[in-house]
C-alpha cells in the first residue's frame, strides 16, 4: 500500500480513512428501497484514492486487447494467447495510471471536454455526417459507443495536458539557446525544404495489340507541340479519354521533388519551366511531361526551426521524467489492490 499524503479539504480531497476502509476492496452492492437483500452488481479489484477500478472495467479492457489480437493474428489462437499473456499484466497498471492522471487533471483544473467535442465533430465530418445523432447511429452500427470513444479521448487529452503542464512545460523552459543552436548545426541535413514541381502531362496508354497505334498518337502529340500548339489543347486532344488530367489540360498535382520516382526526376531535371520532355515509354503507356513551375530545395533557417528544435529536445529529455512523474503520483496516493491481482499492479516502465 502506498503512503498517505496531506491535502486541503475540498473536491480534490480524499475520503475519511474510515470510509476509505469500508470501500477498499469490497464488493459494490445495491439494495431497493423496499429493503430487499442487497445484490452484487460489480466487484472492486482496486481503489485509487476516491476512484474504484471494477472487475467489469478490467474485463472490458482485457476483451479489447483480445479482440485486437484476433484481428492482428487471425486463425492463430496460440499466437493470440501468447501475446495476451504478455499484455495482460500491463492492463491493471494502465487503468491505475489513468485514474491518477484523471485525478491530477481535476486538481489542476484541467477541462478537456471542449477538445473532446471538437474531435467528435471532426470525426463525424471526416465520415461526411453533419448530424451528431446520425453520427452516433453510424458508430453504433459499427459496434462503437460514443461514450466509449469520448472516454478514450478524455484519457488521451488529460494525459497530454497534465504531462505537458507538469513535466514537459518546465523542461521546455530550460532548453538553452546553445542547446538549440548545437542541435541545428549537427542536423542541418534534416532541416531541408524539398523542392516542388508542377507538372502537366500527355498520357497515351496501350495494350500489346495497340502499342503501335499508341506510339503513332504520342508522336503526333509531340509534333503538335514542336509546331507551337498549346500543351493543354494537345493534352485534351491526345490523352486517354479516362485520364483525369485530360479534363484539366493535362494538369497534375504538385509533387515534392523527393516524391518523384528516380526516372521522372532525371527527366524533369533536364528541362526548365515552360519546357516539355521527350516521349517517355512506360510499361503500358507513353507520356510527355511539361514542367510548369519549380520551387528549389532550400534549407530552413535556425530562427524558423528553433521552436521545433526546442520542442524535440524537451520531449527527448522528458521521456524518462514522464515515468518518474507517474511513479511519484502513485507514491503520493492511496492505491489498494485486491489480493488476487497483487503483482499485476506495478506501473508500466516500458
Amino acid at each position: 500500500m502506498s503512503s498517505n499524503r496531506q491535502i486541503a479539504p475540498g473536491k480534490t480531497g480524499y475520503p475519511r480513512f474510515s470510509m476509505f476502509l469500508s470501500f477498499c476492496l469490497g464488493v459494490v452492492f445495491v439494495a431497493s428501497a423496499l429493503g430487499q437483500e442487497p445484490q452484487v452488481v460489480d466487484e472492486t479489484i482496486a481503489r485509487v484514492n476516491r476512484d474504484l477500478i471494477t472487475r467489469s472495467l478490467y474485463d472490458s479492457e482485457v476483451k479489447k486487447v483480445r479482440d485486437q489480437l484476433e484481428r492482428d493474428f487471425p486463425n492463430d489462437k496460440p499466437k493470440q494467447d501468447e501475446a495476451l499473456n504478455k499484455l495482460k499484466p500491463k492492463i491493471l497498471p494502465s487503468l491505475i495510471e489513468e485514474k491518477l492522471i484523471s485525478q491530477r487533471a481535476d486538481e489542476l483544473g484541467i477541462n478537456v471536454e471542449a477538445e473532446i467535442n471538437q474531435q467528435i465533430i471532426a470525426l463525424c465530418k471526416e465520415n461526411k455526417i453533419d448530424s451528431l445523432t446520425d453520427c452516433q447511429t453510424a458508430m453504433e452500427r459499427e459496434g462503437l459507443s460514443l461514450d466509449s470513444i469520448k472516454a478514450n479521448l478524455r484519457t488521451t487529452f488529460q494525459r497530454r495536458a497534465v504531462l505537458s503542464q507538469e513535466v514537459f512545460g518546465p523542461t521546455l523552459e530550460k532548453i538553452t539557446e546553445k542547446e538549440k543552436r548545437d542541435f541545428y548545426e549537427a542536423n542541418k541535413d534534416k532541416f531541408i525544404v524539398p523542392g516542388e514541381v508542377k507538372l502537366f502531362e500527355i498520357y497515351v496508354s496501350f495494350k500489346a495489340e495497340t502499342q503501335a497505334q499508341a506510339e503513332t498518337r504520342i508522336r503526333q502529340a509531340l509534333d503538335d507541340l514542336k509546331a507551337g500548339k498549346d500543351f493543354g489543347a494537345t493534352a485534351r486532344r491526345y490523352s486517354d479519354d479516362n485520364r483525369a488530367s485530360r479534363l484539366k489540360d493535362g494538369e497534375m498535382p504538385s509533387f515534392k521533388e523527393n516524391e518523384l520516382s528516380d526516372w521522372l526526376k532525371k527527366e524533369v531535371d533536364k528541362i526548365k519551366p515552360g519546357q516539355y520532355t521527350s516521349i517517355i515509354k512506360l510499361q503500358n503507356a507513353y507520356q510527355i511531361f511539361k514542367l510548369e513551375s519549380r520551387i528549389e530545395t532550400k534549407p530552413r533557417s535556425f530562427e524558423e526551426m528553433a521552436p521545433e528544435i526546442a520542442y524535440n529536445l524537451a520531449y527527448e529529455k522528458s521521456s524518462d521524467k514522464f515515468k518518474v512523474y507517474i511513479a511519484k503520483l502513485r507514491k503520493q496516493s492511496f492505491v489498494v489492490v485486491r489480493e488476487e491481482f497483487r503483482g499485476q499492479d506495478q506501473l508500466n516502465t516500458d
